[in-house]
């Protein structure tokens, strides 16, 4: 299930957020070149192939090819969903903004990946503590889109953090309850719950805040 949904975002996305980001610089004098020729090399380089299929090394811990080819075209697709809010029509930015989530969610779960097994991805078994992070991670940054979208005023944030947060019920529930066991599966049901409870209560108070009654005389 991990290896489909961190499946090939790389070298299929890129290359058409870097043709959006030549199209802004075309209409609004953005300078965006380099940020295409970046964009680019990551999506030619090995045409796409995902290191989690392939067993290429992918470098280093942190600073390794995971992150230009998927960390950097996130950053650049939230930066053109930003600079292009009401600017442009809003499916134009609704795309970029999806576009930076999925490639968010590939980067954040091959660098959990990265994390548990080394440089190369394709070996080693799939730990109860690699499940259970991947469940944290994702959870925590649906938290940190739904602040963003709550600071931003954005409602296209707020849905892609539920969706993030959709996403991580359903693998809590079909998969870190059949694959973890122990203290793992318990933090796996109490974090989600906790959050859970956390987000409707942020729901209520900020963005659905209760109007006061008329006063009685």
């Amino acid at each position: 299930m991990i290896k489909a949904i961190v499946s090939d975002f790389g070298g299929v996305l890129t290359t058409p957020l870097m043709n959006s980001f030549l199209a802004l610089q075309d209409a609004h004098g953005v300078a965006a070149e380099d940020f295409g020729k970046a964009m680019r090399a990551a999506a030619e380089a090995g045409d796409g192939e995902n290191p989690l299929f392939t067993g290429a090394p992918v470098g280093g811990r942190f600073v390794n090819l995971i992150l230009l080819g998927y960390g950097l075209p996130a950053a650049l697709a939230a930066a053109l969903a930003l600079v292009v809010r009401g600017v442009r029509p809003q499916y134009y930015s609704a795309a970029a903004a999806v576009t930076a989530v999925a490639l968010a969610v590939a980067y954040l779960s091959l660098e959990v990946r990265t994390l548990f097994q080394g440089e190369v991805l394709d070996r080693g078994v799939t730990t109860s503590a690699e499940q259970y992070t991947y469940s944290a991670v994702w959870l925590a940054f649906g938290v940190v889109l739904l602040a963003a979208g709550v600071w931003l005023r954005s409602q296209p944030v707020r849905f892609a953090s539920a969706a993030v947060v959709i996403l991580t019920v359903l693998k809590v529930f079909l998969v870190d309850m059949h694959d973890l066991s122990g203290i793992y599966q318990g933090l796996s049901f109490i974090g989600l719950g906790i959050v859970l409870l956390g987000i409707g209560w942020l729901y209520q108070r900020l963005l659905f805040p209760r109007r006061a009654g008329p006063q009685s005389v």
